[in-house]
C-alpha cells in the first residue's frame, strides 16, 4: 500500500502534468490561427531560423522528428499558401532549399507562439531558469522513452 508521501507526490505530479497539458492545448488552439495547423507553424518557425544548409525538407523532418513524406506534405501546403518557396540550391542543382516568402515573413511576425514567449518572459529570472532546467530534463526523459518505443525496446 502506498504511503501518504507517495500519494501526495503522485497527486502533485499528476497536477503538474495536467498543467503542462493545458498549456499545450492552449498553444495548439492558438496555432490554428490564420488557417494554419500547428505543424505548419512549427515548419515556418524552423525555416525562419534554420541556416541555409538546413533549410530542406529532410532538415525539417529531422527537426520535427518525423519522416520525409509528412514533412514534404507540410512544405507543399505552405508553398501552396504562398508562405514558402523551394529554390534550386546553386551548389547542388538536385537539391531544393526552402525559403520564407515575404508573406511567410509577415505571417511569422504574428506567430501565436509569441504569447507563450511573453508569458515566459514575464516570469522572474530564477523561475524562468528553473522552468528551463525542468523542461529540458522532462524532454530528455520523454525523448528516451519515445526512442525506445519507436525502436521496439522496453522503456
Amino acid at each position: 500500500m502506498a504511503n501518504t508521501e507517495e500519494l501526495g507526490r503522485t497527486a502533485e505530479t499528476a497536477g503538474i502534468a495536467a498543467l503542462l497539458e493545458q498549456v499545450s492545448r492552449i498553444v495548439q488552439a492558438m496555432c490554428f490561427a490564420d488557417g494554419m495547423h500547428p505543424v505548419q507553424w512549427s515548419a515556418l518557425r524552423y525555416f525562419s531560423k534554420a541556416g541555409a544548409n538546413a533549410r530542406t525538407v529532410s532538415g525539417l523532418a529531422n527537426y520535427q522528428g518525423t519522416t520525409l513524406p509528412p514533412a514534404s506534405r507540410t512544405v507543399a501546403a505552405l508553398v501552396k499558401k504562398g508562405f514558402l518557396e523551394a529554390v534550386v540550391d546553386p551548389r547542388d542543382r538536385r537539391s531544393r532549399r526552402i525559403d520564407l516568402t515575404d508573406s511567410g515573413r509577415t505571417l511569422i511576425a504574428r506567430d501565436p507562439i509569441h504569447a507563450l514567449e511573453q508569458a515566459i518572459a514575464d516570469l522572474p529570472d530564477e523561475r524562468r531558469q528553473a522552468l528551463t532546467d525542468s523542461l529540458e530534463t522532462i524532454l530528455a526523459q520523454l525523448g528516451e522513452k519515445s526512442f525506445a518505443m519507436k525502436s521496439g525496446r522496453a522503456a
